[in-house]
C-alpha cells in the first residue's frame, strides 16, 4: 500500500512536470502552483514514512500516529490526481487560485513566502546568491526578520545526525516571535518538520545527563530534522 502511494506521488510529479513544459509557469497562488509545491515534497514524506514503519520499533501511539499521516497523504494524492484530470481536459483551470489559500496567504507568498519550511529553505537559499541550476549547498547559516510576520527566521544547511534517523545532508527551519510575553521573558525559538508543523525547542531536547525533559518528544525532534533535496536548485 506504501510502495504504491510513493510511486503514484513520483508518477503525479512527472505530470506536473510535463504540464508545467507545456502550458507555462502557473501564477503563485494557482492551482497548478500550489499542486506544484506540494507534490514536489510528497515522494520524500512517503519515503520518510514508509522507512519508520518498517522499522517494527514503534509504540502503539506512534504507529497510530504515522498511520494517520498515511490516510492523510492518500487523501492529498486522490485529491491532485482529480485536481490533474481537470486541468489536462481545461489547462486554464490550473490557473485559477486555490480556494484553500486566504489573500493574506497570497499577499506572504508572494513577498518573503509562507512560512513553511520548503519556501523558507528556498528563500534562504536566494539570500545567499544560489539560484536555480546551482547544486544544493552542504552547509549553510542564514538568518532574517520578517516584519510583516512579526517572527524572525533561520536555516540552517549541514551533515545529518544519524541518531535522528537521516543520512546525507539536512536542513532546518526556524522561527521566533518578536518581542516578549506577559512575563517579559522571549517565546524561544520553534523548528518546523516536513509536514509544516511548528515544535518549540522545549520539546525538542531530551536533556542532559540525569536531568531528563519530561516534555521531550523524539518524534519531533527527528522529524524537524529534514533531509535536504538532491541534485540542483529547482
Amino acid at each position: 500500500r506504501y510502495s504504491g502511494m510513493s510511486f503514484h506521488a513520483q508518477k503525479l510529479q512527472d505530470r506536473i512536470h510535463g504540464w508545467v513544459n507545456k502550458n507555462g509557469v502557473p501564477p503563485v497562488g494557482s492551482k497548478a502552483w500550489e499542486a506544484k509545491l506540494e507534490i514536489q515534497k510528497l515522494p520524500h514524506v512517503i519515503d520518510n514514512r514508509m522507512a519508520k514503519l518498517a522499522k517494527g520499533n514503534l509504540t502503539p501511539q506512534q504507529r497510530q500516529k504515522l498511520e494517520k499521516e498515511v490516510t492523510h497523504l492518500e487523501h492529498q494524492l486522490d485529491g491532485y490526481k482529480k485536481d490533474f484530470k481537470a486541468m489536462d481536459k481545461d489547462p486554464g483551470k490550473g490557473f485559477v487560485a486555490a480556494q484553500s489559500m486566504t489573500r493574506e496567504q497570497l499577499k506572504a507568498e508572494s513577498g518573503v513566502a509562507r512560512a513553511k519550511h520548503d519556501s523558507l529553505l528556498r528563500g534562504a537559499l536566494g539570500r545567499q546568491g544560489l539560484k536555480k541550476g546551482d547544486p544544493y549547498p552542504h552547509g549553510l547559516k542564514e538568518k532574517w526578520t520578517v516584519k510583516q510576520h512579526g517572527h524572525t527566521y533561520e536555516v540552517r544547511v549541514h551533515p545529518a545526525d544519524p541518531k535522528y534517523g537521516k543520512d546525507g545532508g539536512i536542513y532546518r527551519v526556524a522561527r521566533r516571535k518578536d518581542g516578549v510575553d506577559a512575563n517579559g521573558q522571549g517565546y524561544g525559538w520553534e523548528y518546523s518538520d516536513s509536514n509544516g508543523n511548528w515544535h518549540h525547542t522545549s520539546k525538542l531536547k531530551p536533556g542532559k545527563g540525569t536531568s531528563v525533559n519530561p516534555s521531550f518528544d523524539s518524534q519531533a525532534a527527528e522529524d524537524t530534522h529534514i533531509s535536504m533535496p538532491s541534485g540542483v536548485i529547482q
